[in-house]
């Protein structure tokens, strides 16, 4: 693999068939031939000859739906690893600017007290050469350090053109992307809530039962200092002075057959247990409470040689979703997540089939699922007439007769998740409906496109 270049993201990732189709279209100039992303996010890129890589480096940053791409040349010794980035380039809008300022001097001006410019779109350009065109905000791509948090707010003294002193003008910014950025470390990536280096802090239980409270740790892990606590929400250990986490929800199985809570062995071992025991090939756990840094070690007692992934990165208050696969059986691509959907593209090996699947734990409040229902939409247009499957616990009912406490009148949250599955073309299936059926001509008939 000579003449090629890894890239990653630092959060979100991009899905493999949009960055596919941006180099295919924008580096063909400098000899890409081939590109490919392995099963960790990292993207490979495979150029002609040194020289068109070279010139791909030297042009960049390249910025794929609003987050940029990072490169490096890739050599057989290369470790892939997501270094934490000091500074990154961010297209941001700045809105409410005086048109006295609208000029590229003094856009330049005020995009220097959030980093340092580098350019303005054509159409804020244009702009300021005409004096003519939108105005609502101005565009300019800044590069940021993470030594200083972003500004949300420019505060501009403006000439008063009708007379002496100045007009204070108050300018928001937005940016096209907000990076996660830790204040401990001063670097982009990762959020002070999640910092590998940020020693977690622990409640004395002895200097805390001295002021009449008890510690508690919530239902979340994080420790907090109460009047009283339930029983089961925390037990203290005199000698060592430690607060032992237990958690209060119930860990197991849930009534649509999907586990949850994933932080003690005793579910550890039951997952495994499930998975044995019904010979899977994959397996999905929900509202795992998984802290993102203790993932890697729950996950390979829980999958072992299986591979697996998970939206912990995404999750502001533990994982909610994992899913672990056999790779004997599946290559797995994870196309993109948010909080509350991975969507998968399975590869089927002894088959040679594929099908797009969609793991779903939807937010409990149904204004907060608006945003599920959109992604879905979205992820609709990439998938187009390929084989599509949603799985997973969508927090709403989709008939009067599935809930069971019975209900005489459809709620809006049901009228927009009827929405949803009419305008993504599904079909409910019964749980427990198998994927194929037998046939005496053919071992294994999968389903038709459209019940997907």
């Amino acid at each position: 693999m000579a003449n090629t270049l890894y890239g990653y993201f630092l959060e979100d990732r991009v899905a493999y068939p949009v960055v596919e189709y941006f180099v295919r279209n924008n580096w063909k100039k400098y000899g890409i031939q081939k590109s490919m992303m392995n099963d960790n996010g990292f993207f490979f890129f495979k150029f002609s000859d040194e020289a068109g890589l070279l010139n791909v480096l030297k042009d960049g940053p390249w910025i794929i739906r609003s987050q940029p791409l990072f490169l490096n040349v890739w050599s057989p010794t290369t470790k892939l690893e997501k270094k934490g980035v000091k500074k990154v380039q961010i297209w941001v809008k700045i809105h409410d600017v005086p048109i006295a300022a609208y000029t590229e001097d003094g856009l330049s001006l005020i995009a220097t007290t959030i980093g340092e410019p580098k350019a303005l779109d054509s159409y804020t350009s244009a702009m300021c050469t005409d004096m003519w065109g939108r105005s609502s905000y101005a565009r300019a791509l800044v590069e940021v350090s993470a030594d200083k948090q972003l500004r949300e707010e420019i505060k501009l003294a403006v000439p008063d053109l009708e007379g002496e002193g100045f007009v204070k003008e108050s300018l928001s910014v937005e940016y096209e992307w907000n990076p996660l950025r830790c204040a401990h470390c001063c670097v982009f990536g990762h959020s002070d809530d999640h910092c590998p280096y940020q020693p977690k802090i622990q409640i004395n239980a002895h200097n805390a039962s001295k002021n009449g409270k008890k510690p508690v740790v919530d239902e979340e892990g994080v420790n907090e200092v109460g009047e009283s606590s339930k029983s089961g929400d925390a037990r203290v250990n005199v000698e060592d002075e430690v607060v032992e986490e237990v958690y209060s929800e119930v860990d197991g199985y849930d009534m649509d057959g999907f586990l949850r809570g994933l932080n003690r062995p005793i579910k550890q071992a039951e997952v495994r247990q499930t998975i044995k025991e019904f010979k899977l090939s994959l397996c999905v756990v929900l509202e795992t409470h998984v802290d993102p840094c203790n993932l890697s070690n729950i996950c390979k007692s829980v999958f072992r040689s299986w591979h697996w992934s998970s939206n912990g990165a995404r999750c502001s208050k533990g994982t909610r979703i994992i899913v672990g696969w056999n790779p004997c059986v599946f290559d797995v691509m994870v196309l993109s997540q948010t909080d509350q959907v991975m969507h998968l593209q399975l590869f089927f090996k002894q088959e040679k089939k594929m099908m797009f699947c969609s793991i779903i734990y939807a937010a409990n409040y149904y204004v907060s699922r608006r945003d599920l229902w959109s992604q879905l939409s979205l992820h609709k247009v990439l998938v187009r007439d390929d084989p599509w499957v949603m799985l997973g616990d969508f927090n709403s009912a989709l008939h009067l007769e599935d809930k069971s406490m019975g209900c005489s009148s459809v709620s809006a949250s049901m009228r927009e998740f009827q929405d949803c599955v009419a305008d993504v073309e599904m079909i409910d299936e019964p749980f427990g409906h198998p994927l194929y059926v037998e046939s005496k001509t053919e071992e294994r008939n999968w389903l038709n496109e459209k019940n997907r």
